[in-house]
């Protein structure tokens, strides 16, 4: 960081920790298991989806602000296997 002295170094360091800890926070979500869904052609007629875990990093205002919306095509033919987007 080019300071004089490690101490500077180190004061500079926990003040921008401290900035950032004051005005970001975690946002998280857990894993979640939605309907299922209708799947042309396949062994079965509809198989279960859901999403993982998420997490990011995000200005402590619009953490609250945070909005899940799921778009998920009907029309999806097999196969399907885990992982796959749809």
């Amino acid at each position: 960081m080019g300071a004089e002295s490690r101490d500077v170094r180190n004061a500079q360091a926990t003040r921008l920790l401290d900035w950032g800890f004051a005005n970001y926070a975690a946002y998280r979500t857990e894993p979640k298991t939605l309907d299922k869904l209708h799947v042309l052609g396949g062994v079965k007629n509809d198989c279960s989806i859901g999403y993982g875990p998420f997490s990011a990093v995000l200005p402590k205002g619009d953490v609250g602000r945070v909005e899940i919306k799921t778009e998920i095509d009907e029309n999806i033919s097999a196969p399907i296997k885990i992982g796959d987007t749809v």
